[in-house]
This record gives C-alpha cells, sequence and structure tokens, in this order.
C-alpha cells in the first residue's frame, strides 16, 4: 500500500491495473497510520479487494517486485498473505463497528456498553479455537490482555450493568447470560451478585428521593382518577386508562411487589431496529415512576469522551488569536447553537437532496458531471443559509 501511494506515477500504474482486472470499487488502498485505531482495519478492507490487480501490478511493475523483495521487505503478498487478511476482517470489524457505535453522542450509548465490551469477550472465546493457528494465537493474547481490564470483576463498574437492565428489551436475564457466558462460574456468581445489589441499593435510595412508596403510588393514583373525574369528565380514554392504572398499582401493592421487581417481571420489548429507548421510558414514566428518573439519570451517562473532545477541539476553532475577547458563555452558546442548528438541519434536508437528486436525474436526462455540478450549486446555497442562521444566532447572543 505504501508503494502504490508513495507517487501519482505508481498510483497511475496501479489504477491501470484495477482496470485492466475489471475491479469495480468506489475507493482505493489507503494507508495504516499508527496513531489511528481504525487504520488497520480500514487498509485491509481496502487491500483485499484489490488482490488481483496487485498480483498483476507484481507482473507488469519491476520496481515494485524489487522493492518489495529487498532485505527490509518480506517479499510481495502470497496467496496465504491475502488468506490471512481475510481470515483477520472479520475480527477487526468487530472492534471498528464496537468503537463507532459507542463514540456516539446523538443517541443512548450507556446501555451498549456490555453489549460491545463482552461480546468483544465472547468473540475471543470463540477464536481461541480457530482453525487458523494465527488466528488463535492472536486471540489467546487478546484474552490475556482482555482480562488485565475486565478480569477483575470488583474493579467493574456495576452501572454499566444497570443501563442495560433498564434496556426493557434485555433486563436481567440477559445481563446474567452475557456474564456467565465470558467469566467462569465463581466468577460470574460474584459479578451477578454485585450488580443484583447494586441494583436493589440503587432502587432504594431513588425511592427514598421521590418520597413514594408502593403505597403513596398507589394514593397518588387514586388523586389522578379524581383530578380526571373533577376536569376531564369529557376525556374518557384518559380517565379509563387512569383508572386502570391505580387498579394495577393496587395490584402489585396487594402483591407485596415492589416497581423494580414489577418491571423485571414484565416481558421484554421487541428489539426493533428503529427503537427509542429514552422516548420508551418517557411514555412508561407513569407505569414506573420511580425507575423511569433513574433511567433518565443512568442513560444520560456517556461512556466515552468522544463528544466532550470534540467539544473542546470546536472551542479551539472558535475563540483563536484573532478572536480571543469572547467570554465563556458566550462561546458555549455559540458552539451549542451551530451544533443544535447543523443537527436539525442536517437531518431533514438529507432526505430532500436525496429526493431531489433522483428527480434531477431521471427528469432532466443530466450526465454525471452536469449532476454533480447543480448538486455541488446546491450544496453551497443550504451551507450558505445555514451560515447565515448561524451568524444571526451569534449576533443575537453577543448583543443580547
Amino acid at each position: 500500500m505504501r508503494y502504490v501511494r508513495s507517487s501519482p506515477a505508481r498510483m497511475q500504474r496501479f489504477k491501470l491495473c484495477v482496470e485492466q482486472e475489471k475491479i469495480e470499487s468506489k475507493g482505493l488502498v489507503c494507508l495504516d497510520v499508527e496513531t489511528r485505531w481504525n487504520s488497520t482495519f480500514l487498509m485491509l478492507d481496502a487491500a483485499v479487494k484489490f488482490e488481483t490487480a496487485f498480483d498483476r501490478l507484481g507482473e507488469q511493475d519491476f520496481k515494485y517486485r524489487d522493492e518489495l523483495s529487498s532485505s527490509k521487505m518480506k517479499g510481495l503478498p502470497t496467496d496465504l498473505d491475502w488468506e490471512h487478511a481475510r481470515a483477520l476482517l472479520p475480527f477487526l470489524r468487530a472492534f471498528y463497528d464496537a468503537t463507532l457505535k459507542l463514540s456516539g453522542s446523538s443517541y443512548v450509548t450507556s446501555n451498549y456498553y456490555v453489549h460491545v465490551v463482552f461480546g468483544i469477550g465472547m468473540r475471543i472465546n470463540d477464536k481461541i479455537n480457530d482453525p487458523n493457528s494465527s488466528i488463535k494465537l492472536m486471540a489467546s493474547n487478546m484474552r490475556e490482555k482482555y482480562h488485565k481490564y475486565w478480569g477483575n470483576v470488583k474493579n467493574l463498574n456495576p452501572l454499566l450493568f444497570i443501563s442495560m437492565i433498564l434496556d426493557p428489551r434485555h433486563k436481567m436475564d440477559y445481563v446474567i447470560f452475557v456474564i456467565d457466558e465470558v467469566y467462569d462460574t465463581e466468577k460470574a456468581e460474584q459479578l451477578s451478585e454485585i450488580v443484583k445489589q447494586t441494583l436493589s441499593e440503587l432502587f432504594d435510595h431513588y425511592s427514598l428521593l421521590s418520597g413514594k412508596s408502593q403505597e403513596g403510588s398507589s394514593v397518588a393514583s387514586q388523586s389522578n382518577v379524581s383530578r380526571v373525574e373533577n376536569d376531564e369528565l369529557l376525556d374518557l380514554f384518559a380517565y379509563s386508562k387512569t383508572k386502570y392504572k391505580r387498579k394495577r398499582a393496587e395490584s402489585m401493592f396487594s402483591e407485596g411487589k415492589s416497581e423494580l421487581e414489577k418491571y423485571l417481571e414484565d416481558k421484554v420489548e421487541l428489539d426493533v431496529k428503529k427503537f427509542d429507548l429514552l422516548d420508551w421510558w418517557k411514555n412508561k414514566s407513569q407505569t414506573y415512576p420511580i425507575i423511569s428518573v433513574m433511567a433518565r439519570d443512568i442513560l444520560a451517562i456517556p461512556v466515552t469522551t468522544v463528544a466532550s473532545e470534540s467539544a473542546f477541539s470546536i472551542g479551539g476553532r472558535v475563540l483563536d488569536s484573532f478572536r480571543s475577547s469572547l467570554t465563556p458563555k458566550i462561546v458555549e452558546c455559540l458552539i451549542c447553537a451551530q451544533n443544535w442548528l447543523r443537527a436539525s438541519l442536517v437531518a431533514i434536508q438529507k432526505e430532500e437532496q436525496i429526493e431531489e437528486m433522483e428527480n434531477i436525474k431521471c427528469d432532466s436526462g443530466l450526465g454525471d458531471g452536469e449532476l454533480t455540478v447543480k448538486l455541488n450549486l446546491k450544496a453551497e446555497k443550504f451551507s450558505a443559509s445555514a451560515n447565515e442562521k448561524l451568524e444571526a444566532v451569534g449576533c443575537s447572543l453577543m448583543h443580547g
């Protein structure tokens, strides 16, 4: 990869080999960067697509053969090398996808931590018995490092498991299953007990903070019915639903079950792709008033520092040596306003642009070059409009 990317002439010869092999790919090879966690995966993922092109380059380019056959290099890639690369790709993809998932800032990430970290642990355990000796050795070394960080169950933060329990698609049974898959029996029982005890103590703490008990919840439900009877007689749907919640709360109290026990015993939700966890808890705040407050606090915790580090980077671009008189409050307002405007506009504009692009391509009969020019013009107009709005917000904040 380094040979191909080292000069335009070499890249051109490689592109010619790609054309001769009739390889259809939008991208080309990329380099492995030691300081970037995802570069090895991206490099191998791109390289395996061009295996035949590299073979042809070895036949046609003597400089390529000579450079890779020198004493500093290990020679041209063999069929066994390509086989090892393809075997390694699925393993590296798991880390790539996991890091992307946990680095998000526009959705809840704390409930994914157990999925990701313990999913990697299970994947490593599976690879220990891989028939490929190289993969087996790599997995063995990785398991040793994995247990260095997550082997001592007393050092693990139980909130990471509780956030998974607060996901109604999984709850306690799934968490126990994951723990049993990764640890031996003794450690699994120890960690499971820590999680259960912490969850119980946390629920008791929030119960005291809210000043509610199961009896209090029942009384509150009764008062809600009275309010509906007095103020919302015409809303029969709200009246019947509130009476149902009152009866359910009374039933729970008479059975001696806490709100937490009732939540854990209720059936799990379907694991659909576009499941909004925060919206679910918002809608269930009447059914689980105490646990919904717990979920609001715990699920708001990000599991990575990517978002905060990004905020510091943006702050450095807003406050530089040429513009250094802004107060901290104004800088914060500018960064937040920029984030909010971009988030809302991009989400709406994306669908509009896709639909508009299809209409332009179908109706006007433009070629690819003309289509690109037209879309670029529209993108420039959109960018200018967004910048005007940002400047307006900034001016109002500075003068307000």
